[in-house]
């Protein structure tokens, strides 16, 4: 499991460091943002549709200040993906043993599908407001 992460990473982090001519500090950072937002939106969309399967009612991020409530979720994500994959000068060693085998742009897929997701998950919610509770009673 953690193997494809790992190249999922790579694959993300080999494209944007082309795109920004070689330059890998960049390239390390957006790698992490792209990776961490999709997460993070993977994670409330899958969580979401079970909440309203299940028909649960829960406020997990209960706070008064929006920013703060952003700032934990961002951090939650963050920083296990750092110590996965930043700490200790650990990105240099997955890319030299998964820089040949990123040829596929999973990352770059992985991105991509889940913005298909949400916009399924958008048009499901037009198509059938009864369902996510979005219909007054």
């Amino acid at each position: 499991m953690m193997k494809m992460y790992y190249k999922i990473w790579v694959s993300l982090f080999l494209r944007i460091e082309q795109a920004q001519n070689g330059n890998q500090i960049v390239a390390v950072i957006l790698s992490l943002i792209v990776l961490v937002t999709t997460n993070i939106v993977n994670f409330f969309l899958v969580g979401y549709l079970l909440i309203t399967l299940l028909g649960i009612n829960i406020n997990l991020m209960n706070f008064e200040n929006r920013f703060v409530s952003i700032a934990v979720t961002v951090l939650v994500f963050l920083i296990p993906n750092y110590f996965i994959l930043i700490f200790n000068g650990k990105h240099e060693k997955l890319l030299k043993l998964y820089r040949t085998q990123s040829k596929r742009n999973l990352g770059f897929h992985y991105f991509i599908f889940s913005c298909f997701l949400i916009v399924g998950f958008v048009f499901l919610t037009i198509l059938f407001p009864h369902f996510f509770g979005l219909v007054k009673k």
